[in-house]
């Protein structure tokens, strides 16, 4: 299960790579546009337990790994409920 998971999660980064949305700026001190990778986790109003294991262990994975590019600006980290409008 986590095999799949994690594969589902590598093809699903693999495709939002290179899109870059026209209404997200992000300047750096310069004033010029810097790139970063935006990492969105979208969930239903009812959660099962896996589903918050998968969130619990991406903000884990996330924070040990990759903290100094989430305080850069580098690495944004997004978690949505689809439930609400």
């Amino acid at each position: 299960m986590k095999k799949t998971l994690v594969f589902m999660l590598v093809i699903l980064l693999m495709l939002a790579c290179g899109e870059r949305p026209d209404n997200v700026t992000v300047n750096n001190q310069s004033g010029q546009m810097k790139d970063f990778v935006e990492i969105l986790y979208f969930h239903g109003k009812q959660r099962c337990a896996t589903c918050r294991s998968i969130e619990q262990n991406t903000k884990e994975l996330l924070e040990v790994k990759f903290d100094g590019q989430m305080n850069e600006g580098m690495l944004v980290y997004h978690v949505i409920d689809i439930s609400k409008k």
